[in-house]
């Protein structure tokens, strides 16, 4: 019966590292390949570091983003070290904008990433960190290959995640009896 219920386990393991979505977004994640979606940062010295990235369901490529942070932290006890793949401009808290250096193709496609140091800032349980549209333009959206504008949703990451079956990517909604057969075979 463990040998049983440890290969299910594994199965499960292979069916989230091979995650696929149904919708464009731009997502925040602790792994690159855009699949876990939170991650622990302690106080007292802990270090996580979060990725940025365009997931492409249904678009052959990117070549660029714009987007906010809601609820970004921010204090002098929490050091950051960002790194990002092309020329950026722009508040990630307000609005901010990406063109890559060199044009990424799907699924996924990495925008940079964010390194935290964590001396003395106290998240809390389930700090939860969301893609918005700029607060200056309103835009949440990609550039195609063809520098095509394309709105696309917003992901979410949480600090801290209480129960990890809440902390999703993105919301793609619940099936219903209208859903595709490969919508709802994605949502498992």
């Amino acid at each position: 019966m463990k040998k049983l219920m440890a290969a299910l386990f594994i199965l499960a393991l292979a069916g989230v590292a091979n995650a696929q979505y149904n919708t464009n977004f731009i997502g925040i994640s602790s792994d690159e390949a855009l699949t876990v979606c939170y991650g622990d940062l302690p106080l007292g010295g802990g270090a996580l570091t979060t990725y940025y990235s365009v997931y492409l369901a249904d678009i052959n490529g990117c070549t660029g983003a714009e987007f906010r942070v809601d609820h970004l932290p921010s204090d002098p006890m929490l050091f950051e070290t960002r790194t990002w793949h092309g020329l950026t401009i722009g508040d990630l808290g307000y609005g901010f904008s990406i063109a890559l250096n060199v044009p990424g193709a799907g699924p996924i496609v990495p925008l940079g990433n964010i390194a935290y140091f964590n001396f003395n800032f106290e998240f809390g349980p389930d700090w939860l960190m969301t893609i918005m549209e700029t607060l200056d333009s309103g835009n949440l959206m990609i550039t195609d290959l063809d520098y095509v504008e394309i709105p696309v949703e917003g992901g979410t990451f949480t600090f801290n995640c209480g129960d990890p079956l809440f902390c999703i990517c993105i919301d793609e909604g619940t099936a219903t009896e209208d859903a595709s057969w490969g919508q709802i075979k994605n949502l498992y």
